[in-house]
This record gives structure tokens, C-alpha cells and sequence, in this order.
């Protein structure tokens, strides 16, 4: 067996880079600060955990800097050697690092999803129940505990558009309710456009799929004829490029049980599954996201699709997964969130609502360009797209908020905000 210092030998001319995007959340343990990372991309099967302490040697790693320049930076701090060829080791064999290994292994994902017809569940077993007896089950709970908002739509009422959490069930449960109680009442509409966040990083911002969405309650069709008139006017090769976005995600996922749950006694309608990556660079670029191309692009093919749904008499419902603030040390922030942070959270999301609810996208992005977005809230671009479309569809939307939630951890000092609202078409 080789001894230690063989095993930790590198090559200090060596230029390794970490591989991105990844998800970093952080959190203590025994008084000590941690970074979690997770590949959102499902090249690295295991999270690679590090003391906070380490983070500027991992932001060293950018395939353009040489371990001997790190090692020469870190040294007055206590970098040695050692220390930096243990932590390569370990990236290296937690697939973390950008290598042949693990673009050829990105690759092989990418090709597998792309020859599947089925889009399947991620997260079955681990966020909900993977046995249909125990999800119906944990559904029809969830449903006869939550204090559900009767009044929300009249019964039969056209509910045009919905929005919904996308955070797990155990935190969400009661607006998950509240929300599927509302369409419940509601006319069955024939296609659900479900537009979710996208938090994986990409290149480009609206990726479309055409698979049929798996669960443990069986398969969710798509509407293949609306994704093929999107693609056509958007374009197949910027809409499709990264599909495999959808692969993991699980903003659309974690709606399709309770959907099909509430059509459990009807057809399931059909479904165009959309998901929004970051506008944050309209903030930083002082414009407003419908000034760009892509965005505009895509708000028009999808008010033409709408459009045309509406002329041959198909019933649609736009339908957002979307969270909003994210706040808090495990999300990087540098101080605790306070009972007093807490109040200001819910008075600034309020005032975000008022805007969603209103149906007005600019009132939106203007409150949360205020501040660059500084509450994270992930659910921005998906509901912009929606209301962008609908006002160039010439809807005219008349909504309401049916639950605001703050689901806050003082231990690991993490803040998650969310709600649930409906909308009626009064055109």
C-alpha cells in the first residue's frame, strides 16, 4: 500500500479547476463554520462538505491558476503542501474537479436522458413518498389538516393562473393545500403551463422538454403540438440545448403528485413543462428583462401559443413553482436572522405580492431591483414570464394571495419564504 506522502504527492505545476455550477449552502457543527457542496447535475453522487476556512484556496482552483501560486498565496496563513494536495485528492475523487473523467461523464448523462422517453421522478422516496398508497395518503393528509381557503374561486370559476411553492412538503404542506383546494373548485383546464425555477446555472434561460413527467401515481403527458409551436417561434436549438436541466429539478417535480391528485377523478390534463433560469443580470445590467432578446423572444412565443389556445377554444392555466426569499447564514449571509429580519422579510415579500397579484411584471422587477434582489427571491423569473405572457396575451388578470408562509430554522439559521395565489381571466 502507498504510504501517505506518495498518496498526497501533486504536481504543483498543475492547474485544476473546480467544476460549476454547484450548489454551496453552509451551516455549524461543534462551533465550527461548514460549506456543503452538491452537483446539481448528478455527476458527483456524494456532497463534499469543508471547513469554511478552506473556501479561498477552492476559489483559487479556476484551471488558469497554478497549485505552486496558491500554495506560495496560502502559505503565510498556514497552507502547506500537505494541505493542498489532500484536498485536490479529495476533490479529484468526489468528481468535483473539471477532467476528462467527468466532462466524458456529464456526456454519458446528458446522451442517456436524451434517448429516454420518460422524464422520471427525482425525488420520490426522498422528498415524498415513492409507494402511491403512502403518497395518496400523505396527500389526502396534507389536504384534510391544512386550513384551505374556501372562498378562493367560486365553484366551476376559470382559474387562469396559479402559483405555488416548490419547497419540500414537510415545510409546505399547508400552502400546497390551500392552493390545490382553490383548483379543486376550478374548471378543469386542458393544458397546464408550468413554468419552475431552473437552479442549475446554464447558458441559456428557457428550457422546454417534450418527455412524459413520471411519478409514483404513473406518467404526465406533454402537450407536444403548444412545445412544437414554442419551439418554432423561439427556436428548437436554444429551447432544447440543455434539456437535461430538467433531469434532477425539482420545481416542476414536486407539483405533479398534487396535481395529479386533484384530477385523480378526471384526465389529467397535458403538460408543457418550462423552467426559468436567473434574470440577476437585468439588475446588474440596469434593464429591465423584457429589453433582452431571449426573454422577449420567449414572453412572445408563449403569448402566441396562448393566444391560439384560447381562438380553438382549449382551456389553459398558467401555473408558477416557484419559492421566494432565501435567507440567512446557510445561504452565505453574514449575520443571523432576528425576530425584528423576520418582519422585514414578510413587509418587503408583501409588497412583492402586491405586484404578482396585480399582474404587473415591471412593478416586480422594480421592487426587487431596489435592492439586486437581496432576499434571493428564485421565483422571480418564472413568475415575470408568466405575467410578460399573459399581458401581451392580453389576459386580464384578477388575483389574489391565498397563503404566505415563512419556514425559518434557528438552527441552521436558514430562511425559506413562500405562498400561494390564484388568478381569474376577466378578459
Amino acid at each position: 500500500m502507498p504510504d501517505r506522502v506518495s498518496r498526497l504527492a501533486i504536481n504543483l505545476e498543475d492547474k485544476p479547476k473546480l467544476r460549476w455550477p454547484l450548489d454551496v449552502q453552509y451551516f455549524e457543527a461543534q462551533g465550527r463554520r461548514f460549506a456543503a457542496f452538491r452537483d446539481g447535475q448528478g455527476v458527483a453522487r456524494d456532497p463534499l462538505v469543508l471547513p469554511v476556512e478552506l473556501l479561498p484556496i477552492v476559489s483559487r482552483l479556476d484551471g488558469e491558476t497554478m497549485l505552486a501560486e496558491i500554495l506560495r498565496e496560502g502559505a503565510p496563513w498556514g497552507v502547506t503542501e500537505a494541505l493542498l494536495a489532500e484536498l485536490v485528492r479529495d476533490l479529484d475523487e468526489l468528481s468535483y474537479l473539471d477532467t476528462p473523467g467527468t466532462r466524458a461523464a456529464w456526456e454519458l448523462l446528458k446522451q442517456q436522458y436524451r434517448a429516454s422517453p420518460v422524464r422520471e421522478a427525482a425525488h420520490a422516496g426522498r422528498v415524498y413518498p415513492a409507494d402511491p398508497k403512502e403518497l395518496e395518503a400523505a396527500i389526502s393528509r396534507y389536504l384534510s389538516k391544512a386550513g384551505t381557503a374556501k372562498s378562493a374561486a367560486p365553484h366551476g370559476s376559470r382559474v387562469a393562473a396559479l402559483m405555488c411553492p416548490h419547497i419540500d412538503y414537510h415545510r409546505g404542506w399547508q400552502t400546497y393545500s390551500a392552493v390545490h383546494e382553490a383548483l379543486s373548485r376550478a374548471e378543469v383546464p386542458d393544458i397546464i403551463i408550468m413554468l419552475g425555477t431552473a437552479h442549475q446555472a446554464a447558458d441559456g434561460i428557457f428550457h422546454l422538454t417534450r418527455k412524459r413527467f413520471v411519478t409514483p401515481f404513473g406518467a404526465v403527458d406533454a402537450a407536444r403540438d403548444v412545445i412544437e409551436q414554442i419551439a418554432a417561434r423561439f427556436g428548437e436549438t436554444r429551447l432544447f440545448a440543455e434539456e437535461i436541466l430538467h433531469r434532477t429539478e425539482h420545481s416542476l417535480e414536486l407539483q405533479l403528485p398534487f396535481l395529479q391528485h386533484c384530477y385523480r377523478k378526471a384526465r389529467m390534463p397535458l403538460l408543457v413543462p418550462v423552467l426559468v433560469g436567473s434574470f440577476h443580470r437585468f439588475f446588474l445590467e440596469g434593464r429591465s428583462p423584457i429589453e433582452d432578446g431571449e426573454v422577449r423572444d420567449f414572453v412572445g412565443a408563449l403569448a402566441e401559443a396562448l393566444v391560439e389556445l384560447r381562438r380553438t377554444g382549449v382551456k389553459v392555466l398558467l401555473y408558477g413553482g416557484v419559492d421566494l426569499a432565501h435567507i440567512g447564514r446557510f445561504f452565505g449571509d453574514s449575520g443571523s436572522v432576528s425576530r425584528e429580519r423576520l418582519g422585514e422579510i414578510e413587509a418587503s415579500d408583501r409588497v412583492l405580492l402586491e405586484c404578482v397579484v396585480a399582474g404587473d411584471e415591471q412593478a416586480l422587477f422594480e421592487h426587487l431591483a431596489q435592492d439586486h434582489d437581496a432576499r434571493r427571491i428564485c421565483g422571480y423569473p418564472s413568475l415575470y414570464t408568466m405575467l410578460a405572457a399573459a399581458r401581451r396575451a392580453q389576459w386580464r388578470l384578477a388575483g389574489r394571495c391565498l397563503e404566505y408562509r415563512q419556514a425559518f430554522d434557528a438552527a441552521s439559521d436558514c430562511l425559506v419564504t413562500f405562498a400561494g395565489a390564484v388568478w381569474t381571466n376577466e378578459q
